[in-house]
């Protein structure tokens, strides 16, 4: 009877070792899941860390506020002497209230201008000297019609209609 316990109880040490083994070879097994998978998720945040970092210095496509209209008088003001125009070559600069895109977080805002008497060098620099595309500032429209005017030795002048669009992020309110 003793050989009968003594076997027994030998028996029962045995599977409870098998089912120990067992049981701590599965929990090993999920251990190095959930470490790679945080290894692998800690990579994906570096990643993620130096693209955000790297996207601090990329140019916006949008501004994030309005341009107050002394600021565009300025800015028109600077591209007049970019490109060399006289100051009565600006008929007129008119901004507009500012417009939603769709149903994006984004606006625009359409600032028309009307220059006249301008050669084709002075033009293209006046535009150059009014976009800043890391502001959201660019020319999207320009129309030209020939002036009946002439420039020194018989330059041809040009009448101008461009449209400076200013791009501005505005989230929609969540109210």
């Amino acid at each position: 009877m003793k050989f009968t316990r003594n076997r027994f109880s030998a028996m029962v040490l045995f599977l409870g070792a098998i089912s120990l083994i067992v049981a701590s070879l599965s929990l090993y097994r999920s251990a190095k899941v959930a470490a790679q998978n945080a290894i692998d998720g800690y990579t994906e945040c570096n990643r993620l860390v130096k693209d955000i970092e790297g996207f601090r210095g990329a140019p916006r496509i949008a501004s994030l506020e309005v341009e107050p209209p002394d600021r565009i008088a300025a800015r028109v003001t600077s591209a007049v002497a970019d490109g060399k125009l006289s100051t009565s070559s600006i008929l007129s600069v008119d901004p507009q209230t500012p417009v939603r895109i769709g149903r994006t977080e984004y606006q625009i805002r359409a600032t028309q201008i009307v220059l006249q008497n301008a050669s084709l060098e002075q033009v293209a620099a006046f535009v150059t000297g009014l976009e800043e595309a890391s502001e959201g500032m660019i020319v999207r429209d320009l129309l030209l019609n020939r002036s009946p005017s002439q420039g020194e030795n018989g330059l041809e002048l040009w009448n101008v209609r461009l449209t400076l669009t200013q791009m501005i992020f505005f989230p929609i309110s969540e109210k």
